[in-house]
């Protein structure tokens, strides 16, 4: 009985070693190359409520060149909570949409994620909120348990160079929060 268990043992041993060996030569990249990769769209109207906002830090970046937002002409400016919801209370007031003069209609912000991106200059404080619809994680198909996605607190979303996305997808709004009124609304 137990050198049957000791062959069965063998046998899985060697079919799990044969199996794994066929790669075993190869480099990672090499991996990539001829592996795809699975690209899954998570919408906001996907996650908690609780997900959708996302004060940005101040190395934040644009994820599409690597560019930092803040610098020279921009200092940071770290959002309180009671400032986040004030902010979502002017871009959710209808009103104070249309006074901007955008063309843009008024968006259900519900429907978005927001990145707030708060910065000093001339003595004001503004806020840059980015609205997008979805975002993408990467799954990689190469028999590694792996996965990435933009880092929502370090990295700016643009759907701009999304091929399949609809008008309205990707919004920002710019803000100044010293008068409470909206500046500018802009479809990318």
């Amino acid at each position: 009985m137990k050198n049957i268990i000791k062959g069965v043992l063998m046998f899985i041993v060697m079919a799990l070693i044969s199996g794994c060996g066929s790669r075993a030569g190869e480099s990672s990249d090499n991996l990539h190359k001829r592996e795809s990769m699975t690209k899954v769209r998570i919408y906001a109207r996907e996650v908690l409520v609780e997900q959708l906002d996302d004060p940005m830090f101040p190395c934040a970046y644009y994820y599409s060149s690597g560019k930092p937002f803040y610098g020279k002409d921009k200092e940071y400016y770290k959002l309180s909570d009671r400032e986040i919801r004030m902010i979502k209370v002017i871009i959710g007031d209808k009103q104070k949409w249309q006074k901007s003069g955008s063309k843009c209609p008024f968006l259900d912000i519900k429907e978005y994620f927001r990145q707030y991106l708060a910065y000093r200059k001339d003595g004001k404080t503004y806020v840059l909120v980015n609205l997008y619809k979805y975002f993408y994680i990467i799954y990689e198909n190469n028999g590694i348990l792996g996965a990435y996605a933009p880092a929502p607190g370090k990295s700016i979303i643009s759907l701009a160079s999304e091929n399949n996305r609809e008008r309205y997808d990707n919004v920002t709004i710019l803000l100044d929060l010293s008068q409470k009124r909206i500046l500018d609304v802009h479809d990318i």
